[in-house]
């Protein structure tokens, strides 16, 4: 939450636990030690959360092992009343950890476009492989394309193997105007088989 400091979090609560210190070492029942702003995990790895039975692709490959999706609650008690608009969807800094190991002093971090990385980020990382964040903003490529979106519906993502911008025609150009060209890309999919996950 980039606009709540560590310090006014009093408590964080799951309906279902969901870390095991494997990425993420908490304290308050599921903040982030260590960071600045407070960061909650929303679980440690996405297979224990799906499932305790593998460690396979899961839910992207058609015809290939699925789960289905989880619904968690998290609570979190404020130590005083904050400012509705500092928890708002803008100011929520979703992101995941590509490399997740709690042992690791800086870890690599994929954030939506534009959002500041964690204090426990590895920023050597920026402007290294297909990574452009000093020209074109951070988390976005060298195409200027990005890594993480937050769709405002539910959504039909592409298979596995399967590049976003052929599942989704609209998408590259989406991403190239800033936004502001093909707002609604993620309602045209591919008409072709195969390119969109399904069961």
């Amino acid at each position: 939450m980039d606009k709540i400091l560590s310090g006014q979090v009093s408590s964080v609560g799951y309906s279902t636990s969901v870390l095991n210190g494997g990425v993420f070492t908490t304290e308050k029942g599921g903040l982030e030690t260590g960071q600045s702003k407070a960061v909650v995990p929303l679980f440690d790895e996405a297979h224990s959360f799906l499932t305790s039975n593998s460690s396979n692709i899961l839910n992207t490959i058609i015809g290939g092992e699925y789960y289905e999706p989880k619904t968690n609650t998290v609570t979190i008690t404020f130590d005083s009343p904050v400012d509705p608009s500092n928890i708002s969807i803008p100011n929520l800094n979703f992101f995941i950890v590509t490399d997740g190991s709690a042992s690791i002093a800086k870890r690599t971090e994929v954030h939506l476009y534009g959002f500041e990385p964690t204090d426990k980020a590895d920023m050597t990382l920026f402007d290294t492989a297909d990574d452009a964040s000093s020209e074109n903003g951070k988390y976005r490529s060298t195409k200027n394309l990005i890594w993480g979106l937050l769709i405002p519906v539910s959504f039909d993502y592409a298979s596995e193997w399967r590049d976003v911008t052929s599942a989704y025609p609209e998408f590259a150009g989406w991403c190239k105007s800033g936004g502001n060209g093909n707002e609604y890309w993620y309602q045209n999919a591919s008409k072709k088989s195969g390119y969109i996950f399904t069961k």
